[in-house]
Parts: structure tokens; C-alpha cells; sequence
């Protein structure tokens, strides 16, 4: 079981660095192309809570929020994608932010990249721990709500986050509190 984790765990890493090594992408599902904004003017910053309470106003533009990433260390069936959440606003999945892994393109080499990945590692270092969160400061194109369905492995999410760059991160003090309803795997 274990070979069989590294091995998958590779190849969702080899994975990721495919994709977040592009520097345009295309929405299929969506049917236009984006790429990074010309101007750091281009991209809106926005509270997290104001994001995910006012959705429609920043579907499909490029903007920068403050929230904890949730990576999923251990395989799951389900609902292993990384999302983001906030503690300030949380209310269980209706307000996390799917970050879609497949359509992002943040460069895997970055400064950014790399301090994820020692707090990745360092949680997979604890027998305990199933799941790793980390701080960021986040920039990428939003999508609202669809009127049907929603995004993600088996639509389990309203909102949808295409990340272009990831500006900061930090670690999660132990204290801060899980997602609402997160089921943590053990």
C-alpha cells in the first residue's frame, strides 16, 4: 500500500508540474482562452468573505484574496481536491473556492511553490495528518455559480478558482480552526 501511495502521490505531483508549468491555458468547459492580466491594475483585490458573498460580481475576473488552502495529502475517493476556505466566513462547502488544478498555471519553480511544498511535506511527515493547509495570498480568475450543477468531482462546489499566481504564503497556526463539515481523513 505504501509503494502504491508514493507512486500516486508522484505522479499527481509530475501531474501538476505539467499544468502549472503552461502560460496560457484554455477553458473547455468555458470556451475562451485567459491568460495573466497586462497590468497589476487588471487584477481586483478582494476580501475572501466579500468574494464568496457577492460572487456575481467578480465571476470571471482576475482577482487576489487571502484564504487557507486545504491540500489533500492522503488519496480519497471523493472529495480529495484542494479548496480554499477562511475562518471568518466559513459555513461549511458553500463557501469554499474549488481550486482547479487542471486549468491553473502557476509556475511549480517559484518561491511560492516551493514553500507550499515544504508544508505538503512537512504534514505528510506527521502519521496523523491526511491533509495539509497552508496561507496564500492568491491570484487567478473567479467563477460564480452556475445556474446548474457546480464544479469539481461530482459538482461539490459553488465556486471555482483558476489560479495564475500564488503571491505569499505562511503557515496555519495549529489553533486556527478547520472548515466547517470538513471531514479530516484519519
Amino acid at each position: 500500500m505504501n509503494i502504491i501511495y508514493k507512486f500516486s502521490t508522484l505522479c499527481t505531483i509530475a501531474m501538476l508540474v505539467c499544468l502549472m508549468g503552461q502560460k496560457k491555458t484554455v477553458y473547455p468547459k468555458h470556451k475562451h482562452t485567459d491568460s495573466l492580466p497586462a497590468m497589476q491594475g487588471d487584477i481586483i483585490s478582494v476580501s475572501y468573505c466579500d468574494l464568496v458573498s457577492n460572487p456575481t460580481k467578480y465571476d470571471r475576473k482576475i482577482i487576489a484574496t487571502e484564504a487557507i488552502e486545504i491540500i489533500n495529502i492522503a488519496q480519497v475517493l471523493d472529495g480529495g481536491e484542494p479548496f480554499l476556505y477562511s475562518p471568518k466566513c466559513d459555513k461549511s462547502d458553500s463557501t469554499w473556492i474549488l481550486v482547479d488544478v487542471y486549468e491553473s498555471f502557476i509556475d511549480p519553480t517559484s518561491d511560492t511553490s516551493k514553500e507550499i511544498e515544504k508544508v505538503v511535506l512537512k504534514a505528510k511527515e506527521k502519521r496523523d495528518e491526511q491533509s495539509a493547509r497552508v496561507k496564500v495570498l492568491i491570484v487567478g480568475r473567479f467563477f460564480a455559480p452556475k445556474s446548474k450543477g457546480g464544479y469539481g468531482h461530482l459538482d461539490w462546489a459553488r465556486f471555482k478558482l483558476v489560479a495564475n499566481k500564488i503571491e505569499q504564503v505562511e503557515e496555519v497556526p495549529e489553533e486556527t480552526p478547520w472548515p466547517l463539515g470538513y471531514k479530516r481523513v484519519n
